[in-house]
């Protein structure tokens, strides 16, 4: 009761609908959290369990107008600096501002937000403009007068209203006069006022068309003397069997039960059969009992078609992902965070090796997630189409490794990477963490990470398929 009680509050407040209401108690949630409370003797439940008191400095007004820093290697030169949105809560994972966009209810999470406070963001949104931020007043940590800010606003707002009023009145009682200085006769003949007779339906308005102009290059065309060319028409059905054709082929399924039934089966068995052998080659789980009072993590599989440059199908790719938003922090993950490298870095190396002649290649890490050591236990259930070959009793698996779709595996398989490069002689780039440089003799090879991708840069082939080679 007391969340509810409190999240209705913050949408009164906010002047929004029902339709945020998950944000609000979410948000009502935390701040009950921080709050201090007679069942803890005083204390707040955060600095029960945590032994510190919670820093309140960071919290915000509930549902105000937000302006999220959008960083230089998402924006042009002219592009704006910010976004403006609304403030919906705090980030439970990592440290961040919850902040929706109303007009697609998109969620985005940003720790550079500038806020005002003192502005809901549905107070007239559509009549306020947004104010200027420069860089020094907007992000750099610069207090801002609100106050001031605030009075300014409203007073040039009265001054413009008072103005056009006061226009708007002149101009009424300019019309006014006009009207009182002309006879009734003047402009209404009696005569024929009584022979006008009113079509009800010439007082419909319609609405007009827009006149569409042929481009100038086409407006001197003498299409004279050439000849009609009228189109094949297509048969109806015969269109519709050839896009049922087409969709059966392109088409992705989305369960196994579908994978298996449709007209591309067996490669989809296949693809499946290949997958779950680089799992059982790679040791990335041990199958074992299902444990009593362990969370156990759900699994999917996830089929794509990749197409080469003709359009045609080249590949049949399954992969196996967990469920990871089943996973709780400080229990089955700690760090998730993955660094990847710079565009600076990446548009400076690409001008080096325009300069100078680089050898360029680039590799997809085949199966990367999967590389990375799992620190914790985490178990997960045996995928579909599977279950049957195994015992009945063995109905769980211990994760030795990382999948798609767990907290950590972005960071295992960095981390991995890293290991394996710093081995081979790689040292990494004190500018960017994700650039790693081996120099032997007058022989350069530098390697960038992004995710799972991989881009090697050098001036020796020979270096380059070694360095290649030796990250597969």
């Amino acid at each position: 009761r007391t969340l509810i009680e409190c999240a209705r509050s913050m949408l009164v407040n906010a002047h929004i609908g029902q339709e945020y209401w998950a944000e609000a108690v979410e948000t009502a949630a935390h701040c009950k959290n921080i709050s201090p409370t007679i069942a803890v003797s005083g204390m707040t439940p955060f600095e029960k369990s945590s032994g510190e008191k919670p820093n309140l400095k960071y919290l915000r007004v509930f549902g105000c107008r937000a302006f999220a820093h959008i960083p230089k290697q998402k924006r042009l030169k002219w592009d704006v600096k910010a976004r403006e949105l609304m403030f919906v809560g705090y980030c439970k994972d990592r440290k961040g501002y919850r902040l929706i966009d109303p007009t697609n209810y998109s969620i985005v999470v940003a720790r550079d937000v500038h806020f005002l406070e003192h502005d809901m963001y549905h107070d007239n949104n559509s009549d306020k403009s947004s104010p200027e931020f420069s860089d020094d007043s907007l992000f750099s940590g610069s207090i801002v007068d609100f106050d001031n800010t605030s009075d300014k606003l409203q007073n040039d707002d009265n001054v413009s209203r008072g103005d056009n009023a006061l226009n708007f009145q002149n101009d009424i009682n300019a019309g006014q006069d006009d009207i009182n200085g002309l006879n009734r006769g003047d402009f209404v003949n009696n005569d024929e006022s009584n022979n006008i007779t009113v079509d009800n339906d010439m007082t419909k308005l319609t609405p007009i068309g827009r006149t569409v102009k042929l481009p100038v290059r086409y407006q001197n065309f003498d299409t004279n003397g050439m000849p009609d060319l009228q189109m094949p028409t297509l048969d109806p059905i015969f269109f519709a069997n050839a896009l049922v054709a087409i969709n059966e082929l392109l088409s992705e399924p989305n369960t196994i039960d579908e994978a298996l039934n449709c007209s591309n089966a067996r490669h989809w068995r296949e693809s499946l059969c290949e997958t779950i052998a680089g799992h059982i080659k790679n040791k990335t789980w041990d199958i074992v009992n299902k444990p009593k009072n362990k969370n156990i993590v759900d699994c999917k599989w996830v089929f794509k078609l990749k197409h080469n440059v003709n359009g045609d199908i080249e590949r049949y790719k399954t992969r196996l992902v967990t469920k990871g938003f089943s996973q709780i922090k400080g229990i089955y993950y700690t760090e998730t965070f993955s660094p990847v490298v710079h565009y600076v870095t990446l548009r400076v190396l690409l001008a080096y090796a325009a300069i100078y002649d680089w050898e360029i290649d680039q590799m997809d890490a085949v199966m990367a997630f999967v590389q990375g050591t799992l620190n914790e236990d985490i178990y997960m259930k045996i995928p579909d189409g599977f279950s049957e070959y195994y015992e009945q009793n063995l109905n769980g698996k211990l994760l030795n490794k990382a999948l798609d779709g767990l907290k950590q595996s972005g960071r295992l398989w960095y981390l991995t990477l890293e290991e394996g490069l710093v081995e081979m002689g790689f040292r990494q780039s004190y500018f960017d963490s994700c650039v790693y440089i081996k120099l032997n003799d007058k022989e350069l090879v530098i390697v960038d990470i992004y995710a799972d991708y991989l881009l090697i840069f050098s001036n020796s082939v020979r270096l380059k398929n070694l360095a290649k080679k030796a990250t597969k």
